[in-house]
C-alpha cells in the first residue's frame, strides 16, 4: 500500500516537472550543480532561456562568457545576447556564471505619493519623483531635487500643507 503511494506521488512529481520544465536554480547553488553535471573538460554550468523551445536549458561548456552591462545571454540556435527586458536591468557585464537572467529588477513607484519619472534603461533603475501636482514633497532631499533613484536613495514622499495661494512645484520644498 505504501509503496504504491510511493509510487503515484513520484509519478506525480514527474509529469510536474515534464509540464513544467526547468527551472534554473538559485545562483548560490550552481557551483553544485555544476559538480552534479559538468565534466573536468567542461567545468562550466550554463542555465539559459531557449528561445526556440521557450524553455530553460542546462548544460556545460569549456568556457565562462560575458556580455556587456544591460545585456544577457539567451540560446536562438547559439548564445546570444539580448537586451534585459523592461522590468529588470544590468548595470554591470554578464556573467554566465549564476546568472540566467538580469540581475535587478527596476522598483516600482507605488508608495504614497511617488509617481514615475523615468523607466530607466537596460543598464539603470527606474526614477521616481513626488506627485507635486497632489501637494507631496520628499521626505529627504534626493541627489537630484525633481527625482530620485529608489535603488540608491530614499524617495519617500509626504503631503506638505501650502498656505493660501501657493502651489507646490517640482524641485522646490
Amino acid at each position: 500500500m505504501c509503496l504504491v503511494f510511493l509510487k503515484q506521488i513520484l509519478l506525480l512529481i514527474v509529469i510536474i516537472d515534464i509540464g513544467m520544465g526547468i527551472q534554473c536554480p538559485d545562483s548560490s547553488q550552481w557551483k553544485l550543480r555544476a559538480k552534479g553535471i559538468c565534466k573536468p573538460l567542461e567545468p562550466w554550468y550554463y542555465c539559459l532561456f531557449d528561445e526556440n523551445s521557450l524553455k530553460y536549458k542546462e548544460f556545460c561548456r569549456n568556457k565562462q562568457d560575458f556580455h556587456k552591462p544591460g545585456y544577457k545571454y539567451v540560446l536562438s540556435g547559439n548564445i546570444n545576447g539580448k537586451p534585459c527586458n523592461e522590468v529588470r536591468f544590468q548595470p554591470f557585464k554578464f556573467k554566465t556564471d549564476g546568472n540566467s537572467r538580469c540581475v535587478f529588477q527596476k522598483s516600482l513607484c507605488t508608495e504614497a505619493g511617488q509617481v514615475d519619472f523615468n523607466n530607466g534603461t537596460t543598464v539603470s533603475d527606474s526614477t521616481c519623483r513626488c506627485d507635486f501636482t497632489r501637494g507631496y514633497a520628499f521626505v529627504s532631499t534626493p541627489k537630484d531635487l525633481c527625482f530620485c533613484v529608489p535603488s540608491n536613495e530614499d524617495c519617500s514622499c509626504f503631503k506638505k500643507p501650502c498656505r493660501e495661494n501657493e502651489i507646490l512645484t517640482p524641485g522646490k520644498f
